[in-house]
């Protein structure tokens, strides 16, 4: 392992190998156990889930558990070589992201926190935050969606109409109103050691637009100009604000 390729992000992340992780209590969660994944082997029929944090990921993995499907369907935030069958990556307007993600982290006694949102503007720029940048994580997925079997979908999408992008899935058990009461998409399992969050209450919101109740113009507008430099070459149909699904 290359020294260089290992960095501490103060005293609570890392980055290695492009991403970057939070420390784990036990420690079990080192480059060298990060380089053995890369041998770890996929069957034909397995289906990765890829997402960027709060883009979705526990809404999806509960369609999929819904179908009673589990093991064959492994939760991953990195590209390793192996080439699974299909990918389904789900992606969320990035202001959505950085609104939960700062609300998520001030719950999180591993993560660094702040209630500033210019403190997380500057972390989604730097990609100083779990799963690294949003920019870059979102490009190489979308770029790479000819090379492997991905299915491409958005928090947005699944709000507007969920019932035809996850056909046969039980629709009424993955709705947020449902989720919200479900100990295991709260993650009421967790020790008292890691989340300050009451039981029961690890999802907030999932709504799409609440990002406008939050940021500020300037900063919205900040935003934006990063956003529109950093992915002006790859075609991408953000939604914004909830108006948007109902035209």
């Amino acid at each position: 392992m290359a020294q260089q390729e290992y960095k501490m992000l103060g005293d609570k992340m890392f980055t290695y190998k492009g991403t970057v992780l939070t420390l784990e209590n036990n420690h079990e969660l080192t480059p060298e156990y990060i380089d053995s994944l890369e041998d770890f082997e996929t069957k034909d029929d397995d289906v990765f889930v890829v997402t960027f944090p709060k883009s979705g990921t526990v809404w999806i993995m509960t369609l999929i558990y819904a179908e009673d499907f589990p093991d064959k369907y492994r939760a991953m935030e990195k590209n390793y070589n192996t080439r699974p069958s299909s990918v389904i990556y789900v992606m969320r307007n990035p202001k959505d992201v950085l609104v939960s993600y700062l609300h998520f982290s001030n719950n999180m006694k591993n993560l660094d926190s702040s209630e500033s949102f210019d403190w997380m503007l500057e972390n989604v720029f730097t990609g100083c935050m779990i799963g690294g940048c949003w920019f870059d994580h979102v490009k190489g997925w979308i770029t790479d969606k000819d090379k492997y079997n991905i299915l491409i979908l958005t928090y947005e999408e699944m709000i507007k109409d969920l019932r035809s992008i996850v056909v046969k899935i039980l629709v009424e058990t993955a709705t947020f109103k449902h989720m919200k009461k479900d100990p295991l998409a709260n993650y009421e399992s967790l020790p008292q050691n890691v989340t300050d969050r009451p039981k029961g209450l690890f999802l907030r919101k999932g709504t799409v637009g609440d990002w406008k109740k939050s940021l500020t113009v300037a900063q919205s507008e900040c935003f934006d100009r990063i956003y529109q430099e950093r992915l002006k070459d790859v075609p991408l149909n953000m939604i914004w604000d909830i108006s948007e699904l109902q035209g």
